[in-house]
């Protein structure tokens, strides 16, 4: 099955290699940057040794090979999964190499784990041919060993029972024989047997029990590797007690020399960990500042290292940041990804809980729900079960450096600027990324904003990327990401940005709800005034008379109104500057209106453009425009429900009351008198009243007809106040 598998695989990496990779759209694709992913593989001598072991294993090999005493030994070689048992097995088997005296076995019974049966025949193979080299000199032990080889079959049946039945009788006479010879040789066998904690537990049991029947053989020595604990447990369940405990006394009865594995040298592990950062970041064209890698080293030797047990660990962080590297390269802060992934390697629950509970990591640590986060946070460090002083490294050493909210520190908008613009874990833009490998849905991916940036720079077309963004329903995402570099991208791309965020501001939604109504649209509009912002004056001012003759009525207005002193956002327009912009405004309200285009120009917030020219008008340019208003209302049927429509509070269930407040703003810009009658003639004489309809009073009646009854009232309210009249 294993060399199928195999078999399956080669095909399917030579069918990849030789078929181009295509987009959706048909075009071959830019190759992938080389991946070097590192392959679990044991070292074969000292000299690859990082680890300080050499001198451990040779120690042994040295021991085995001088000794006098011709009796078996049975050695085990200690240490969990990826420790480097196999990497110490090598290095021991390459210092006896030189030695003719000695043959060594290598025996792996995890390639036989399928059958109980095929590692017994096979094991008993193997040593039967190490014997036949061994006594192939000596006078008549040929037979003895093809007398003892004869026994073989029966040992791949049930092993228990072709033990008891044989080995009392023939088969005891006959390894006595192949003793006897073997004692007499100048010749020494050596057996390694690996991977013995891999193997499932009835064939961990069968295994000991044939080590235990042959290891009568003189001049015979076995290495075994396993972890002792992992071993125990499976060897507890058929004897004594059935724990561990028994695990282990029957351990001891087998092993005679029981080493544990040195731990690997933490400065060398520490050492290959930052090997792997620099070569993997070499690999993706990624240069850190120096300060951001002392911030890793810092994070990796302080708060992680205490998690690196093994070789094999460092051995899959290495190819965690192979893999995820490259594939969110120019999408997350490289430095925070190595220290997630890290996590990821080291401490996955720590991970899990992280990707998890996004809420705690990137609260604002002063809101009502910060105790019941805090203590969310530390039942989940508990329950790591660590040490006090590895989960307060942990906590100021790598958390509170991936998620500075938990130390209540750099709170405010400008600190959410700065960590989104560097792309950090702790942005609420950027923390899914890490834990997905991919921009995820709805969001937009940071190399195409950094892209729209640098064709805008070179004069580019960049209107097509936004408006796809903005079809996509991304636009806040796209308009945030962009005002996150409005400060510091490239100059030369701020008259391209603008002139594309007016072009696409009729498709940027306007909500006539209290939930989100022109947020999008507000936002493109403090982009675009923050943008202007950093050019010079004259280029300021040409640019204004663009976006008042773009394409949306409403677009310049918001603009303006965020560009002034009192607009909130900075105020480097002054009030004269703005006088060409209003007198485009003006002449193209006024049109649109006559052409009964108004209330489509301006997504039904014509309102905001009247108010803003009421606001901003000269005098005379006021005066003016009130009188084309009246003309317009006088001319136009529809025109009264439209300005009242207009004019009225909006919510998510419709018109609210026409209050007191939005009659004085209507009557400034258009005569009420005039008003009134216009409504009277479209709407009918039984709106004119003279008492207040709320609208939870008004059931039955059309909301339109509601809202002039209401505007009735006041302004029969407001001409008896004005008559002095109680």
């Amino acid at each position: 099955m294993r060399k199928l598998a195999i078999r399956l695989l080669e095909r399917l990496v030579a069918r990849l290699k030789a078929e181009p990779k295509r987009s959706d759209s048909g075009n071959a694709r830019a190759p992938f940057p080389r991946v070097e992913m590192q392959v679990d593989r044991p070292i074969r001598t000292g000299d690859e040794d990082l680890f300080d072991r050499r001198s451990f294993a040779e120690r042994i090999a040295d021991v085995i090979a001088s000794r006098s005493d011709p009796s078996s030994l049975v050695i085990g070689v200690y240490g969990p999964w990826g420790d480097g048992k196999t990497s110490t097995l090598n290095m021991i088997r390459a210092r006896l190499s030189s030695r003719s005296d000695i043959v060594q076995i290598n025996y792996n019974p995890w390639q036989f784990s399928a059958d109980r049966d095929r590692i017994a025949h096979s094991f008993w193979n193997m040593l039967v041919a190490a014997l036949q080299e061994i006594l192939v000199d000596i006078d008549k032990a040929g037979e003895a060993v093809s007398t003892l080889a004869s026994f073989v079959p029966v040992y791949g049946e049930t092993l228990s029972k072709a033990v008891d039945k044989h080995l009392t009788r023939d088969l005891e006479q006959v390894r006595r024989g192949v003793s006897d010879k073997l004692e007499v040789s100048d010749r020494r066998i050596v057996v390694f047997i690996d991977d013995i904690d891999r193997l499932e537990r009835a064939e961990v049991q069968a295994l000991f029990r044939l080590v235990k029947l042959s290891g009568d053989f003189p001049k015979v020595t076995y290495v075994l590797a396993f972890d002792d604990k992992m071993v125990a447990a499976s060897i507890g369940e058929a004897y004594g007690n059935g724990d561990v405990a028994s695990g282990r006394r029957f351990l001891e009865k087998i092993v005679q020399v029981p080493l544990h594995l040195p731990p690997a040298d933490r400065n060398a592990l520490r050492e290959m960990m930052f090997k792997t950062c620099g070569r993997v970041l070499e690999d993706a064209g990624i240069v850190l500042p120096s300060e951001e890698g002392g911030r890793i080293a810092t994070a990796i030797t302080m708060a992680l290292m205490s998690f690196v047990k093994t070789p094999r660990m460092a051995k899959l962080f290495d190819n965690a940041l192979t893999f995820a590297i490259p594939v969110l390269k120019g999408e997350v802060h490289v430095g925070d990804q190595i220290l997630i992934e890290a996590v990821r390697v080291f401490i996955p629950n720590l991970y899990e809980f992280i990707r998890d509970n996004q809420d705690i990591f990137l609260s604002e640590s002063n809101d009502r729900n910060k105790e019941g986060r805090k203590n969310r946070l530390q039942k989940a460090m508990e329950e790591l079960n660590l040490p006090e002083r590895d989960i307060e490294q942990l906590s100021r050493h790598l958390l509170e450096v991936l998620f500075p909210q938990l130390s209540g520190w750099g709170h405010g908008s400008q600190w959410q600027v700065r960590r989104a613009r560097e792309q950090r874990v702790c942005s609420p833009d950027h923390f899914r990324r890490y834990f997905t490998y991919a921009v995820p849905r709805g969001d937009i991916a940071d190399a195409m904003i950094d892209g729209i940036i640098d064709d805008a720079a070179q004069g580019g077309a960049i209107q097509d990327s936004l408006l796809t963004a903005i079809r996509n329903g991304a636009t806040a995402i796209f308009i945030r990401k962009l005002r996150h570099r409005e400060e510091v991208l490239a100059i030369e791309a701020v008259p391209s940005l603008v002139r594309a965020v007016t072009a696409a501001s009729t498709e940027i939604r306007i909500i006539l709800t209290t939930f989100m109504g022109d947020f999008e649209f507000r936002q493109a509009a403090i982009l675009v005034s923050q943008l202007l912002a950093r050019l010079p004056p004259d280029d300021q001012d040409a640019l204004l008379i663009e976006i008042a003759e773009g394409p949306c009525l409403l677009f310049p207005v918001y603009v303006l109104e965020r560009s002034l002193p009192d607009g909130g956002e900075g105020g480097w327009l002054t009030h004269d500057r703005q006088v060409p912009a209003l007198a485009i405004l003006h002449k193209r309200t006024i049109s649109a209106a006559r052409e009964g285009r108004l209330e489509e120009a301006t997504k039904d917030w014509m309102g905001v453009v009247f108010g803003h020219l009421r606001r901003n008008l000269d005098p005379d340019a006021l005066n003016t425009f009130r009188l084309e208003l009246s003309e317009w209302v006088a001319a136009d049927s529809s025109a009264p429900v439209a300005l009242l429509r207009a004019y009225a509070p909006f919510s998510d269930r419709g018109p609210g009351d026409f209050e007191e407040d939005n009659y004085r703003v209507l009557t400034s810009i258009v005569d009420g008198n005039l008003f009134l009658s216009e409504l009277k003639k479209a709407l009918g004489d039984e709106i004119d009243v003279t008492e207040y309809v709320r609208k939870w009073d008004a059931a039955g009646i059309v909301v339109d007809r509601r809202l002039a009854m209401q505007f009735s009232y006041w302004h029969h309210r407001a001409n008896i106040l004005a008559s002095g009249d109680d």
